[in-house]
């Protein structure tokens, strides 16, 4: 989260606060301030811009922190379908009593369009619609397919739904001090019309549904949405606070029960959820990235390094490194010896020769922060797996490039080799001469669904690696120009470009490339 969505957010608390009190305490007791003139300015100041600044704030807290987590096309997306379609159903339903029920707005949220609907509405129901959609996809993050979409978008609107539930009743009660909005009917749920739920339910799906459609895939995973979870559960607490004033309960339980408990239940299991990413969340993460720094330095004593074009490594966000494979051990060691930043290799497993190196290299590399895949060509060798059967690889495939995925949604650096198999592999002697040196589609996928998931371009680097000719202990380490792969690149292409520069990048070495300064020697 940046920090204009938190002082946005801090301010957005502070009105609600500022408000609260208003409604409360000084409209019922004007006889603890109006003996002092600045109170009085106060008063008349919270008055007229407490209400719209309260909502202000929260459309500015989560317009920016949409920008820094799903990207500005998704955001501005949604914002332009949640406010487009929200007062079109509000003018709709001042005007005609449909889809809502009959009622009118008052004063005092602002300037009014088409003398109907004040313009902090629609961004209200921007705002809380947002927050609202990313908690229900975190609810029901593990089901996918169309089932999947479906419960998500119903999470959204079942908790937009329960805001209302709590807040509706509350600002529109006779015995509130201002009244923001008037029914000119009644019905079943603490005097208002059952309709005006479905309206909403009708409104929240049209809007979430469009910006679902136009984004072409789901929002992307958050370790932790800490902070749609605090914008619901403080707008949700301002209801209840509003609710309590005037002695309305159902709404409290109501609003308890559908909408506070799911929101927890968000953080509660994404706190429990096995991730090789919780690690680093806390200082244990970097002792061992450093650990694996040091001892990649000290397995290469004796060694002499290169670095080329090593400030092509952008200092953060998230990058792929597409890394020519000659040595099955050395390259990776190369890389992490040299790299400003933690690297997360995409390892591949089914080299493993016992049940017991298989579970002591998987829990190795769930420390090391490592995906962890097998390779679908080495089932179809004549020697497949010895403790890997082929009903495991997809399990595998999915998993370790999900999270490869999660990976790059943290900003991390991913590294892959995309020929699949080292030219030394003591583990499948030879295999590389029979399978060639083409590069895999995954890696430009892995870019790709990485863009289409974050809403922005993904930085793809070619790596070449090349040992020295004459069989020194010399390892040159070459990046290439970095480019981008969107959602609109054509991978064929960018894998073929990526392959070509790669393999200039890994030339042969002779002894005058490592005459240059700048050599590291472990």
């Amino acid at each position: 989260m940046n920090r204009l969505a938190r002082w946005a957010f801090a301010a957005h608390l502070v009105m609600m606060v500022f408000g609260l009190a208003g409604l409360t305490i000084a409209m019922r007791r004007p006889d603890l301030w109006a003996h002092s003139q600045v109170a009085v300015n106060v008063y008349a100041f919270g008055t007229r811009y407490a209400g719209v600044l309260q909502i202000v704030f929260a459309t500015v807290a989560v317009l920016a922190y949409g920008i820094t987590k799903l990207g500005a096309r998704r955001t501005v997306i949604f914002f332009v379908c949640a406010t487009s379609i929200s007062l079109a159903s509000e003018l709709i339903g001042t005007g005609t009593g449909w889809p809502f029920g009959n009622y009118s707005y008052t004063s005092g949220l602002g300037a009014k369009i088409a003398d109907r609907v004040p313009f902090t509405i629609p961004l209200s129901w921007f705002y809380m619609g947002l927050v609202t959609y990313l908690i229900g996809a975190a609810l029901f993050q593990r089901v996918y397919g169309r089932a999947g979409t479906a419960a998500r978008l119903a999470a959204g609107v079942w908790l937009l739904v329960v805001w209302d539930l709590v807040l509706d009743p509350a600002m529109a009660h006779e015995s509130l001090s201002a009244r923001f909005w008037i029914w000119h009917e009644s019905g079943p749920y603490e005097g208002m019309p059952i309709q005006n739920f479905a309206g909403w339910a009708v409104t929240a799906l049209a809007f979430m549904g469009l910006s679902r459609v136009l984004w072409r895939g789901e929002p992307p995973r958050d370790e932790m949405p800490g902070f749609p979870v605090m914008v619901y559960l403080a707008n949700l607490a301002f209801g209840m606070a509003v609710c309590v004033s005037v002695g309305l309960w159902l709404p409290i339980g109501l609003g308890f029960v559908a909408g506070v408990l799911p929101a927890m239940w968000v953080l509660r299991g994404r706190r429990q959820r096995p991730s090789i990413r919780v690690r680093r969340h806390r200082g244990w993460g970097r002792v061992v990235d450093a650990v694996l720094r040091i001892g990649a330095g000290a397995f290469l004593r004796g060694w002499t390094l290169r670095p080329i074009n090593l400030e092509r490594l952008p200092g953060s966000g998230p990058v792929v490194l597409a890394v020519r494979h000659e040595h099955h051990l050395l390259d990776a060691c190369a890389l992490m010896a040299l790299s400003p930043r933690p690297l997360r290799f995409l390892v591949a497993l089914d080299w493993v020769r016992t049940p017991s190196q298989r579970f002591v290299m998987e829990q190795l590399c769930r420390w090391a922060g490592w995906p962890v895949i097998l390779r679908p060509q080495r089932f179809r060798l004549a020697d497949p797996p010895a403790v890997y059967c082929q009903n495991e690889l997809p399990r595998y495939l999915v998993r370790g490039l999900r999270e490869a995925l999660r990976l790059l949604e943290d900003g991390e650096v991913v590294v892959v080799f995309p020929e699949g198999f080292p030219v030394i592999d003591p583990h499948t002697p030879g295999v590389r001469a029979r399978l060639g040196h083409g590069f895999q589609r995954g890696v430009v996928w892995l870019c790709h669904q990485a863009a289409h998931r974050s809403g922005r371009p993904i930085s793809v680097i070619p790596v070449g690696i090349a040992y020295h000719t004459s069989g020194q202990k010399q390892i040159l380490v070459q990046l290439g120009t970095p480019f981008l792969v969107s959602e609109t690149t054509d991978l064929g292409a960018a894998l073929a470009s990526l392959e070509s520069e790669v393999q200039i990048l890994s030339g042969s070495v002779g002894a005058a490339d490592y005459a240059m300064p700048g050599a590291y020697r472990g």
